[in-house]
């Protein structure tokens, strides 16, 4: 792996370990928040449980979408690389060889997994710094 990959590996499983170290403290504290007065929930606990719904929603179709379209910008720029590589005419010189044709693989699906994870990652640390110990209601 070449340090690009290296650095957008590391980057990606830092942002998962810390959606990993938010997620449960944000549950932790909307769960105390909702029942902590008893069942069922006060009003006062509704918009968050709401935004708690929307939130998700959101980052979820954000990181689809964004998926989506880093993985369709990714198969044209393969095809046309491949298309290129071993046509002469179209400027290419060699064919890809397997070993860059994974690399590239490789580089791209670390695009792709990123694209799907800065959503969510993005609304795990905000909750966490919203919600956290001492915080007001």
């Amino acid at each position: 792996m070449n340090a690009s990959r290296n650095r957008k590996a590391r980057q990606l499983t830092s942002q998962v370990a810390e959606m990993g170290a938010a997620t449960p403290l944000v549950i932790a504290q909307r769960m105390h928040r909702m029942f902590g007065q008893g069942h069922p929930p006060g009003p006062k606990e509704w918009p968050e449980m709401q935004r708690m719904v929307t939130e998700k929603m959101m980052a979820f179709g954000q990181g689809w979408q964004a998926m989506s379209l880093r993985t369709l910008t990714m198969w044209q720029s393969q095809w046309m690389a491949m298309m290129m590589q071993g046509n002469p005419w179209l400027g290419g010189k060699t064919p890809p060889t397997p070993s860059h044709l994974l690399a590239r693989s490789q580089r791209d699906m670390l695009d792709v997994l990123s694209k799907g994870v800065a959503p969510l990652h993005k609304a795990a640390l905000a909750n966490a710094r919203r919600l956290g110990p001492g915080r007001a209601r």
